[in-house]
């Protein structure tokens, strides 16, 4: 969700001055060398509860959940943080949409955005799960 909560920023800086482009492409290509151990092991967790949801034995109303959490909140979620990092009257003028773009570089580089900060149960969860692949011991959904 946060990857997709920065590609967001990341879309709005785009049109932005070249300083302040860069610095949040910058920050975000950062962000996610920091992550991609991180990211990897969530692409694997995600594929792992599709193909349980999806087996013929599954209870119906836990792909829907699935479905739910992925298609409908994690988006609304993503969605509502984006407004509250880009307010509306931002994009009116080359400064703010400037100051925008810097301030969000500013806070991802410092690791505001870090996943051990802003979900530290998922960073554990993850993290224990390559540890284990790493050791060669299963890891669980």
């Amino acid at each position: 969700m946060t990857l997709s909560l920065l590609k967001k920023v990341e879309g709005f800086c785009a049109s932005a001055d070249k300083s302040g482009r860069d610095m949040l492409v910058a920050a975000v290509t950062a962000w996610q060398k920091r992550h991609a151990d991180l990211l990897e092991e969530n692409a694997r967790v995600r594929d792992e509860l599709r193909a349980e949801v999806n087996a013929p034995t599954a209870n119906p109303g836990l792909k829907a959940e699935l479905d739910d959490m992925l298609n409908r909140r994690v988006p609304q979620q993503v969605e509502a943080d984006y407004k509250k990092l880009v307010p509306p009257k931002s994009s009116k003028g080359w400064a703010s949409k400037a100051f925008v773009c810097g301030a969000n570089a500013g806070m991802i580089k410092d690791g505001k955005y870090d996943l051990e900060r802003v979900d530290p149960e998922v960073a554990a969860y993850l993290q224990k799960r390559i540890a284990q692949a790493q050791s060669g011991s299963a890891a669980t959904p």
